[in-house]
């Protein structure tokens, strides 16, 4: 399975985050024109593979950014912290994700094209996901 499908397959099954957005969380390239809110968008901005002495580990190191967008700023403290709970528990829930670790919260964001808060959230990732 490709990193981007257990992504969305695990975030979309996580109960805390699921009572909040549902399943709309998207990759960036395929948020609907008016998404309905609140909502998830996530990327992988990079990808580097991992390297022993003996050659490819295959492990792979993906940065990953979670997007998640509602009404209010309380609102999205409430996704926020689901989504980390989601990502700080990925490694326990699938033996192909080595380590999770998350990097930075950008907090307290405002989109005014959307009129909408938001707050992104930067993951580490090592996983033998397919990419």
């Amino acid at each position: 399975m490709s990193l981007k499908t257990s992504l969305y397959s695990y975030l979309s099954t996580y109960a805390g985050l699921v009572a909040l957005v549902g399943t709309r969380i998207y990759p960036v390239g395929d948020v609907p024109q008016s998404p309905t809110v609140p909502y998830c968008v996530y990327s992988r901005p990079s990808s580097d593979r991992v390297y022993s002495h003996q050659g490819y580990s295959h492990l792979s190191e993906d940065d990953i950014q979670i997007n998640y967008y509602d009404t209010t700023t309380a609102k999205v403290e409430a996704i926020e912290a689901q989504v980390i709970a989601a990502i700080e528990a990925w490694p326990a829930a699938n033996s192909s994700v080595q380590m999770a670790l998350i990097t930075n919260i950008a907090g307290d964001l405002y989109d005014p094209q959307t009129d909408l808060q938001f707050s992104e959230l930067e993951v580490s990732l090592f996983h033998s996901l397919d990419n």
